[in-house]
């Protein structure tokens, strides 16, 4: 209960105040019924408050009474007599308490289905836009390669340049924390990670190729180009870069935006991470979204 609590406290309220509105009506069941109309009036709470909990905002009642009435006039059009039954107060409270469990089923089944509608909507706004989308370039090792040479794996990218002090080494860093942490689950595919220089002036093949040397990221693939080649593959990721002035050992640093991306094993843009989201927020992300992706695939 803790746990519902402190990550999905919107969750725990709504099961609270059915319950609650559930234990507030147990001592209105009568300890003597009908068994005919103990059934009745069980199988018209159940109705009421599955109907409640998917209309939001509804007026429905479900309490004994109203059901009680409803199923005593029906009762009395029938002269046969039933025998009674007499309900202790645990098994009144074990009713109540599985309708409650019902509705607490019902509701979280319908918000795991808007869940997917609500990624489903992500993929068709992404394509709307055109954001991502494929690429050719020339690897680390010097052969030209597209990015759908990586059909039906999940990509990690980031853009960087290997001539950056600080912030990319981490942003690697991160990448290959990320990428360590799949290959260490077994229910987890594992994933492609891509480096692609925003500085095809300087970051040659071979440069790249020895840059990459002094990252963990395992089967890491870096990619150069040409100017115009790299300003297309950043254009379509909506990433910024620029190259600022030359000092007097005509050096320079290149100024860019700070992502990490994620694409799916269908080669669409899913979502991206900037430099504040810690290993373990982009991780947790990374697995949510490859879980949608399974249940969308089977739909």
């Amino acid at each position: 209960m803790i746990k519902i609590m402190t990550t999905r406290p919107h969750i725990f309220l709504k099961f609270h105040r059915h319950f609650s509105h559930f234990r507030s009506h147990l001592d209105l069941i009568p300890k003597q019924v009908s068994l005919r109309q103990f059934c009745s009036n069980s199988r018209c709470m159940l109705l009421t408050s599955i109907n409640k909990s998917w209309s939001s905002g509804s007026n429905n009642s479900y309490n004994y009474r109203s059901c009680q009435k409803y199923t005593t006039s029906s009762e009395n059009s029938n002269k046969k007599s039933d025998g009674t039954v007499n309900i202790p107060w645990w098994g009144r409270l074990l009713i109540v308490s599985s309708i409650g469990a019902g509705v607490y089923y019902t509701y979280k089944s319908a918000e795991h289905e808007k869940e997917l509608d609500n990624e489903l909507y992500r993929y068709k706004e992404f394509e709307k836009i055109n954001l991502g989308g494929d690429w050719t370039l020339i690897d680390h090792n010097g052969n030209k390669r597209s990015s759908t040479d990586f059909r039906g794996q999940w990509i990690i990218m980031y853009m960087g340049f290997t001539h950056c002090p600080d912030i990319c080494p981490e942003e690697m860093e991160k990448l290959g924390t990320i990428v360590k942490t799949f290959d260490n689950s077994p229910h987890l595919p594992k994933l492609q990670p891509i480096f692609i220089t925003l500085d095809p002036e300087r970051d040659t093949p071979a440069v790249i190729k020895d840059y990459l040397k002094d990252f963990t990221s395992p089967r890491i693939v870096g990619f150069t180009g040409t100017e115009e080649e790299i300003k297309e593959v950043a254009k379509k990721f909506r990433a910024y870069f620029g190259k600022g002035p030359k000092d007097q050992d005509n050096d320079y640093i290149v100024d860019h935006t700070i992502i990490i991306y994620l694409i799916n094993p269908k080669g669409e843009f899913v979502n991206y991470y900037s430099r504040s989201r810690t290993a373990t927020e982009v991780i947790q992300s990374v697995t949510k979204h490859i879980e949608k992706y399974n249940e969308l695939e089977k739909r």
